[in-house]
């Protein structure tokens, strides 16, 4: 997933790594089931790191071993 197809509010909690600021967006580093993920944000969020978000994917797609998108 990219860090813009991941929605914030809904879905399975996941901890704030990093906050990162950088300008018009906010990117978030989240630690979620093991595994990091990196997402955008409002660029005036007041998440910290340590904080709890629940996150879930925005038009996923899925792809094949190949590399190739599956519909």
């Amino acid at each position: 997933m990219r860090p813009e197809q991941i929605r914030q509010g809904d879905g399975a909690e996941s901890r704030v790594i990093r906050v990162e600021h950088l300008g018009d967006q906010t990117r978030l580093l989240l630690s979620f089931r093991d595994h990091a993920l990196i997402t955008v944000t409002d660029a005036h969020t007041a998440l910290r790191s340590g904080d709890t978000v629940r996150i879930a994917p925005a038009a996923p797609f899925s792809c094949d071993a190949s590399g190739a998108r599956v519909h």
